[in-house]
């Protein structure tokens, strides 16, 4: 906004917070980069929606919006039903489809932040890093908000709170960790080839239709679709957001493992690409 401090608004002889290194090659230190991406999250989660009347309402609102959409289009016309014992169809798509978004968000902004701050990335000594970190951060606020509806209408429609609530805070960070490690493979290629961010978009639409967000995973029977199904990254999420929100019990072993090879996978392989394309980076922005 006019006259507010932009985070990284300082000269290059002056690093953000003091860091006296910040490029990737350099030491740099850990709450240090997280504090400049939070800042920097803050300033962008609310100038997105400044001047609007009902403001940081409408990143609720949109959601809220498809999630109508797909409950009229899947709960009422083509009767998909839920596969736990006294879950409203709407609740159930909410549980799953809220924490989609946030992943695509995660993927979606990750994959374009070098691009979008390439002003910075000229003139600044700053990490790379702090533009990624910072996509999944406002899409970690995102989520979030958006679970605290998502658990009001649970709470209305008689789902209890249930100690098995606080695993969604791990299940949250590794997905997010998972869709930022995405994000920040695609945001390193990017800027070499601008028309991958459409290929993006269009491997996240398959992506979303087979993974069991808007169906359970039971009506997808045994067959080779179920392999399918079961090896998209945001599957083992899915089913253990369900499991910890619904049937109150903490996500099995094997959930989280398969959580935690996606996210640390995902995170490894993007810090593995940006390593490689880091030194020709700045050039080509």
């Amino acid at each position: 906004m006019p006259g507010d401090a932009h985070p990284l608004s300082k000269k290059s002889s002056e690093p953000p917070y003091g860091e006296p290194d910040v490029q990737i090659a350099g030491r740099v230190e850990h709450k240090d980069l997280v504090r400049l991406a939070w800042a920097r999250a803050k300033t962008q989660f609310g100038s997105e929606y400044a001047g609007s009347a009902l403001g940081g309402v409408w990143h609720l609102l949109q959601p809220l919006a498809m999630i109508g959409i797909y409950t009229l289009v899947f709960g009422v016309v083509i009767r998909v039903r839920s596969d736990i014992e006294g879950v409203a169809y709407g609740l159930y798509l909410c549980s799953a489809l809220v924490p989609w978004l946030a992943f695509q968000e995660s993927i979606t902004k990750g994959s374009t932040s070098f691009t979008r701050n390439q002003h910075f990335l000229r003139k600044l000594n700053v990490n790379e890093l702090v533009f990624p970190l910072e996509s999944g951060l406002q899409a970690f606020v995102g989520l979030m908000l958006g679970y605290v509806v998502v658990s009001a209408f649970g709470l209305v429609t008689g789902v209890p709170v249930q100690g098995s609530w606080f695993a969604l805070i791990p299940i949250f960070l590794l997905l997010i960790g998972c869709g930022s490690g995405i994000g920040l493979a695609c945001g390193s290629v990017v800027p070499f080839f601008p028309d991958f961010t459409n290929v993006v978009q269009i491997i996240l639409r398959p992506m979303f239709w087979l993974t069991p967000v808007i169906y359970p995973l039971s009506q997808v029977g045994d067959g080779p679709l179920r392999w399918v199904v079961l090896a998209q990254p945001m599957t083992p999420f899915v089913l253990a957001t369900r499991q910890a929100f619904f049937e109150g019990t903490f996500p099995e072993i094997q959930l989280w493992l398969a959580m935690g090879a996606w996210t640390f996978g995902t995170i490894a392989f993007g810090l593995l690409i940006l390593r490689v394309l880091r030194h020709e980076l700045r050039d080509v922005l």
